[in-house]
C-alpha cells in the first residue's frame, strides 16, 4: 500500500518483489533493487520512504537507502507521518507501530473477537481473527479482518480498540482491500453481497457508524479516492471492464 504523498507514484513490483518501482509521470522507472521479499510500502515524503517485508525494512531518507531487522513479518502497511506508521503482521493477528525511532507490537488482543459466530461453514476457515487490510487517517486506525465466514471491523478513534462485526452490513469482506476514506470522515470498504463473498459490493460507514450497502453491478478488483473527489474502482461491470467512478 502507498500512503501519503511523493514526488510521483512508488510500488514494490510484486508482493516477492526486490524491486521498488516509481512512476514519475511518463513511465515506470527502477529506483532500488533490495536484497529480500519486499511487499508493503509507505511513503509520508520524497525524503522518507519504507518498504517491509518478511523480519526486514527498508528505509530511504532522499539520498540513500538503508535496512533494518524487524520482529514481524509485514502484511499491510499505512502511514500518517513519519513518526506514525502502522502494519499489520503476516504470520498472527498483530499490530504493529513505528513511532519515528522504534518498531513496537500494539496489543490489540482485547478487541479481537474470541470465536467465529455460528455459520454454514464446518469447520469455520479460519477458526481465529486474521487481519486483512489496514488504513491508518487523520480519523484513526481502521483494520479489516475475518473469523469463520464472518467479517469485521477493528478500529481505533480515541482511547482503546473497538470492534464490530460488519458481515450483515457489508457482506464478507475477503478480498483484503483497506478500507478508503470519502475525505469527509467516513469510509468506504469492499464489501460483497452473499456470505461466500463472490459478488462484490461497495459498503459504506458514516463517522456516526452508519452503513450503507450498494451492490456493485459487477465484480470490482479494487477501490480507490482521490482526495476530495470521487471514488474510483476497477473491474468489470457488464460487459464493460475497466475504470468506473461512483457517481454521488
Amino acid at each position: 500500500m502507498v500512503s501519503g504523498a511523493c514526488g510521483g507514484r512508488l510500488l514494490p513490483a510484486g508482493h516477492d518483489a526486490r524491486t521498488v518501482l516509481r512512476w514519475d509521470g511518463y513511465t515506470w522507472v527502477i529506483v532500488q533493487k533490495l536484497p529480500g521479499t519486499a511487499g508493503s510500502l509507505a511513503v509520508t515524503a520524497d525524503n522518507d520512504v519504507w518498504v517491509l517485508g518478511d523480519y526486514k525494512a527498508w528505509h530511504y531518507n532522499g539520498a540513500t537507502w538503508s535496512d533494518q531487522s524487524v520482529s514481524f513479518s509485514a502484511y499491510r502497511v499505512s502511514a500518517r507521518s513519519a513518526s506514525d506508521i502502522w502494519a499489520l503482521d503476516g504470520d498472527t493477528s498483530s499490530v504493529h507501530h513505528f513511532d519515528g525511532k522504534l518498531w513496537t507490537r500494539v496489543d490489540v488482543t482485547a478487541a479481537l473477537p474470541k470465536a467465529p459466530p455460528p455459520s454454514d461453514d464446518f469447520p469455520p476457515d479460519p477458526t481465529g481473527p486474521r487481519l486483512t487490510a489496514i488504513t491508518a487517517d487523520p480519523t484513526g486506525i481502521w483494520i479489516t479482518g475475518e473469523i469463520g465466514a464472518s467479517s469485521f471491523l477493528l478500529s481505533q478513534t480515541g482511547s482503546g480498540w473497538h470492534s464490530e462485526d460488519t458481515s450483515a452490513k457489508a457482506g464478507r469482506m475477503i478480498r483484503d482491500r483497506p478500507p478508503v476514506p470519502d475525505g469527509k470522515g467516513g469510509h468506504w470498504f469492499f464489501g460483497s453481497t452473499d456470505i461466500n463473498g463472490d459478488d462484490s459490493a461497495l459498503a459504506h460507514r458514516a463517522p456516526s457508524g452508519h452503513w450503507t450497502k450498494v451492490p456493485s453491478g459487477g465484480e470490482l478488483t479494487s477501490l480507490s479516492a482521490v482526495p476530495g473527489g470521487p471514488l474510483l474502482a476497477t473491474g468489470v461491470i457488464g460487459k464493460a471492464s475497466g475504470v468506473f467512478r461512483n457517481l454521488p
